[in-house]
């Protein structure tokens, strides 16, 4: 199995666990997740529920699509939502940690902010490896294209 299916599979699996996470705090939310969060002001378990169906969908055609330019321009575009928040946080002046992992962070007990770093490192690599896979199937030649199989 090429690497480039290795971090697609992998990141399908990421995001699945993620969505799930959000999907169970947003079904049985702390009084927390009914406050408005900053950047769009709904209700942090609305924005969970979005971000997990977003997330859920990326995974799933994560894990069932073969990897291609297609696959790394949703890592790619997923990642730049990511990025865009936290941006977005940053200029509103917001210092917390995210909590982008809901009710994960508790039932694994780790804190919040070893849960954003972790959070961090993935978008990170979720990034990279996007730039990285979107490059490599990019920069093919069509000699390569073809003769590559259609389910590495």
């Amino acid at each position: 199995m090429k690497s480039s299916s290795l971090f697609f599979k992998f990141i399908g699996v990421l995001l699945l666990i993620v969505s799930v996470g959000k999907f169970y705090s947003a079904i049985n939310p702390p009084m927390s997740l009914l406050e408005a969060e900053p950047v769009f002001r709904i209700s942090l378990r609305t924005l969970f529920i979005i971000a997990a169906s977003t997330e859920g969908v990326v995974g799933v055609l994560c894990l069932l699509r073969a990897p291609g330019i297609a696959t790394s321009l949703l890592i790619l575009w997923l990642s730049c939502l990511f990025l865009s928040y936290r941006f977005a946080l940053y200029l509103l002046g917001y210092n917390g940690p995210c909590n982008c992992m809901g009710e994960l962070t508790e039932r694994l007990h780790i804190s919040s902010s070893t849960g954003d770093m972790i959070m961090r490192v993935l978008l990170l690599f979720m990034l990279l490896g996007g730039i990285a896979t979107f490059n490599n199937f990019r920069t093919k030649t069509p000699r390569e294209k073809q003769l590559a199989p259609a389910n590495t």
